[in-house]
């Protein structure tokens, strides 16, 4: 498999020994927590605390290199265990969290509240308490245990299935599989069926380890294109795919698109959006910009051309189908019509 991406660490995050209960929890103002190793914690003073971009990562996705150097800054993630912690009278009356929240910023009882939740995190909670938690997993994807934090993020898509967080954790799966080389995990992301979207990071992957797109692969791709009918794959979608096999191996003699060496990514323009939710990551690792082939003109009309070929495909199936039902029924009208006719006449004895 073509090398497409290395990562060196310059570094590890802060040590937090002196906080540890056991090897496994963290036991922080009355709180013993679990997952001590995915947590990122400090015991800075409250006005040292800096949260936001603080890595310098340099990003090739062409030659394969990728370099991150820590700087002071915290993650939104950090407990900062100098912060002060509140029970509130009734937590139901606590405010919601915004958008991008950090546990810095959080109030007294807000801060009792998450810690709470981190006790078990398959419990139902306010959103913004997962993606306090998520931020820290999203860096250990890239900088720390990558397994242990992979495992944990597929744990919270199981019980806290916000579309928001459904996204982002997708993407971030997909993501860090991919810088980390980790194309075993992209495999079974696939088979477990978490791939809901096929991404221009999805794109060039295919396209750097030359791979064809198979009829699962176009079937996302169809659903995110867009200005095609889409009637009939929303109305059948194992018949549309069963058919859009039919045409690719009529068209091609293989049950797959031919996307490997047919295509040149220099061709593309590139398009910036998010691969990850952290904000404290830099623009160029968060949002990096990379090719955007849902706009590339050659491919999109090739594509575009086998979806309409499986269209009017799946329109003469239908016609067809529709005219058998009839005939059918017409045959079964007539069998009835003659059975009631003869019973109108005595049985010969």
């Amino acid at each position: 498999m073509r090398k497409m991406f290395n990562l060196v660490k310059s570094s590890k995050g802060a040590d937090a020994r002196s906080l540890v209960k056991s090897e496994h929890q963290l036991e922080v103002k009355g709180f013993t927590l679990p997952n001590r190793d995915l947590l990122f914690v400090s015991n800075k003073e409250p006005q040292d605390i800096s949260v936001g971009p603080g890595i310098s990562i340099t990003i090739t996705f062409y030659n394969g290199e990728i370099k991150f150097n820590n700087r002071e800054t915290d993650d939104p993630s950090t407990i900062f265990i100098k912060l002060p912690i509140r029970k509130p009278a009734s937590p139901d009356g606590v405010q919601r969290l915004g958008y991008y929240p950090s546990y810095s910023t959080l109030s007294p009882e807000q801060r009792w509240i998450y810690l709470s939740w981190l006790k078990d995190v398959t419990n139902e909670v306010d959103i913004g308490n997962v993606f306090i938690y998520y931020y820290g997993l999203e860096r250990q994807l890239l900088t720390g245990k990558f397994d242990r934090a992979y495992d944990e993020i597929l744990k919270l898509r199981r019980y806290h299935l916000n579309k928001s967080f459904l996204w982002y954790s997708e993407s971030s799966l997909i993501n860090s599989s991919l810088l980390m080389k980790r194309f075993d995990r992209l495999l079974e992301l696939q088979q477990n069926g978490v791939i809901s979207n096929f991404s221009n990071s999805l794109f060039l992957i295919a396209y750097y380890n030359g791979y064809n797109l198979s009829t699962e692969n176009l079937m996302l791709i169809f659903d995110r294109m867009s200005g095609l009918n889409k009637r009939y794959f929303r109305e059948d979608r194992q018949r549309f795919q069963e058919l859009l096999s039919r045409t690719l191996t009529e068209r091609f003699n293989v049950d797959s698109f031919p996307f490997a060496g047919n295509y040149d990514v220099g061709e593309t323009t590139n398009a910036r959006y998010p691969l990850f939710a952290n904000f404290s990551l830099p623009d160029n690792i968060r949002t990096p910009a990379l090719p955007n082939f849902y706009v590339y003109t050659r491919l999109r009309d090739d594509l575009k051309n086998v979806f309409e070929m499986t269209h009017e495909r799946f329109k003469a199936w239908k016609k067809e189908t529709s005219k058998m039902m009839k005939q059918k029924l017409l045959v079964e009208h007539v069998q009835e019509g003659d059975a009631s006719s003869n019973s109108k006449f005595p049985q010969e004895i």
